[in-house]
């Protein structure tokens, strides 16, 4: 899903291949983020419901990436809406802080379990400047990063 400033909608794709539209809205919690106005917005893992132990649904929690001129990745966690108009409740004050050096792209998201506090403890996976990165002393041999220059 691609956020930006404008608003967007949310498609249903029917069996047939035909859309109809469940829900439109405007992303007013990316103002408040003037930085990011300059960015490519483009989403990330999917999102992940967020629910109590009884199943009532409070929100997603995903994560986003803003991608400047120079194209370095930036990532945000961010909560939306649990039904349509699936409105954007919150994004991260600041990045999340990913090891890499230009590309860090979130690609999963996971539920671990419970927090201490009764929050949930979400795990995620990403890619950095499109290798895959391993220390040397775990994994066998070929699942290794080779070093630069090699």
């Amino acid at each position: 899903m691609l956020y930006s400033l404008e608003p967007h909608v949310v498609l249903e794709l029917h069996g047939d291949g035909t859309t109809s539209l469940v829900a439109a809205t405007s992303n007013a919690v990316f103002a408040r983020r003037p930085h990011l106005a300059a960015a490519a917005l483009h989403g990330g893992a999917a999102p992940l419901l967020i629910a109590s132990a009884g199943g009532t649904p409070f929100y997603y929690a995903a994560v986003f990436h803003a991608k400047d001129r120079r194209l370095a990745y930036t990532n945000y966690a961010y909560t939306f809406e649990p039904r349509p108009p699936f409105r954007v409740l919150s994004v991260g004050r600041r990045p999340l802080r990913l090891r890499g050096e230009r590309v860090r792209f979130v690609s999963g998201l996971a539920r671990l379990g419970p927090f201490e506090e009764g929050d949930p403890l979400l795990g995620l996976s990403y890619g950095v400047d499109d290798r895959a990165r391993c220390p040397p002393a775990h994994g066998p041999p070929e699942h290794r990063t080779p070093p630069r220059g090699a």
